[in-house]
């Protein structure tokens, strides 16, 4: 197991310990309060990651542009984390998205980093068959008190093997990997379409739901024709989002919406495309507003991933 140990004062070194996770990281000046970062990380034989971090005495400012993974987050924060227009839950355990922006004044945090292959691997040894495309996460916090619960007890087993120096035996760290993979994917929300046969019904009408709008995001639809999709009123279908997503329907139809102009534009050829052609086939209307929008996702204008 490769541990690294880092306690710093001095904001300069912290930024560099912290850019290895969360690139972009700044940390503001102070007003009389003494700064401190104490970060421990873990990193298991199967490549599994255990974060446990203490930030404090300065104004902090992280966005999540990109990750080749995945971090899961129990966090005690005083401060805001924000996905485009929606906030994140802290006092709940969350996802960090691309797109995430947090500020803070002070944290304590606990995270595991699990790679979208390892998550896959899983998939491919215990199901048999994963979406048939890449594993996509639709959801920041877990569907419900239980799975809450659950990923909080399995954050605890992470902790006690990672400190206990235990994942140095092979078996345990094989199992311990595997355990976050199948948490991982029954807490939080993603694509995947569930081999066991759960037929829950608050999941089904979701599922239909969250396949409704990936599957016509590019087309006018609304939070009308979501529920119809779903089989669901109106009001239960923002429940069911709002409970086990942590977003609203249009919030979520907004990002998918978002992902899809960002795929767009990144696969175009910035001589002959435009960003106001791309923004309308993907079903935005308003310019200034979809400008805006991608801006506060991705920390970039659509003109500027456009010119990659």
């Amino acid at each position: 197991m490769h541990t690294v140990s880092v306690s710093a004062h001095d904001t300069d070194e912290a930024v560099e310990t912290i850019d290895q996770f969360f690139p972009g990281t700044t940390i503001g000046s102070g007003h009389g309060e003494e700064f401190r970062c104490d970060f421990d990380t873990f990193v298991s034989p199967q490549g599994l990651t255990f974060l446990d971090y203490m930030i404090a005495g300065r104004p902090t400012h992280g966005f999540v542009e990109s990750s080749v993974g995945y971090a899961f987050t129990v966090a005690h924060m005083k401060g805001e984390m924000t996905l485009g227009r929606d906030t994140i839950d802290s006092d709940r355990p969350f996802l960090l998205p691309e797109g995430l922006r947090g500020t803070y004044d002070h944290t304590t945090a606990q995270a595991v980093m699990i790679s979208q292959k390892t998550l896959v691997d899983f998939l491919d040894r215990t199901a048999g068959h994963t979406t048939g495309g890449p594993l996509r996460f639709t959801g920041t916090a877990p569907h419900s008190e239980a799975h809450d619960k659950l990923w909080r007890s399995t954050l605890q087993t992470v902790e006690t093997a990672m400190w206990g120096g235990l994942v140095d035996d092979p078996m345990i760290a094989k199992a311990l990997s595997d355990l976050v993979a199948a948490t991982v994917i029954r807490c939080f929300p993603n694509n995947w379409q569930d081999a066991s046969g759960d037929t829950h019904p608050t999941t089904a009408t979701l599922r239909r739901a969250i396949a409704f709008v990936d599957d016509h995001a590019h087309e006018p639809i609304a939070v009308n024709d979501i529920a119809a999709a779903a089989g669901l009123s109106e009001r239960a279908l923002q429940e069911a989002f709002r409970s086990q997503l942590g977003v609203t329907p249009t919030a979520y139809l907004r990002s998918a919406r978002l992902a899809l102009a960002r795929e767009k534009l990144l696969a175009a050829d910035p001589a002959t495309a435009s960003v106001e052609n791309i923004a309308r086939a993907v079903g935005f209307g308003h310019m200034s507003r979809f400008a805006s929008a991608y801006l506060s996702s991705y920390g970039e204008y659509p003109r500027d991933t456009l010119r990659r």
